[in-house]
């Protein structure tokens, strides 16, 4: 497995959504690198994109437990285009989810996009993979499927 430096650079931009406690990060770095090698990995178009949408997905099971199942219900049900679009339903978004909307990162022709720019199929193309790997992933998966 090789991670991209363009991977490093959005992780360290929405680091604040990931958390801060060595076995968070350490969590956090080894689902990514499970979920990277899967062979049920789904990408379409630029793979920076999947895997930024994978990384910001994670950051919310990871860094706002409390907060993932709305924010990946919101994800998975809305028929809106992007991230930020389907996040502008959610009363009270937590300011680290905010922040992370923010972060760039960049495609391979050198345009820089907001993360808030990724497309709602981008993040529902491997949301489930994301929950499956992640601690609280059968209880989200039940949460946001009712």
């Amino acid at each position: 497995l090789t991670i991209l430096p363009e991977e490093i650079n959005f992780m360290k931009a929405v680091s604040q959504l990931i958390g801060d406690s060595p076995r968070t990060i350490k969590r956090f770095t080894n689902i990514y690198r499970i979920i990277r090698t899967h062979t049920k990995l789904q990408i379409k178009g630029e793979p920076i994109e999947t895997y930024c949408a994978i990384i910001l997905l994670l950051g919310i099971v990871t860094g706002l437990p409390d907060d993932s199942s709305k924010t990946f219900s919101l994800i998975k049900n809305s028929k809106k285009n992007t991230l930020e679009d389907i996040l502008s339903d959610y009363t009270n978004l937590p300011i680290d989810l905010k922040k992370a909307l923010q972060a760039k990162y960049k495609l391979n022709d050198g345009t820089e996009v907001e993360a808030g720019k990724l497309l709602a199929e981008k993040l529902k193309l491997n949301l489930e993979l994301v929950l499956r790997f992640s601690f609280r992933g059968y209880e989200l998966a039940e949460e946001i499927t009712q």
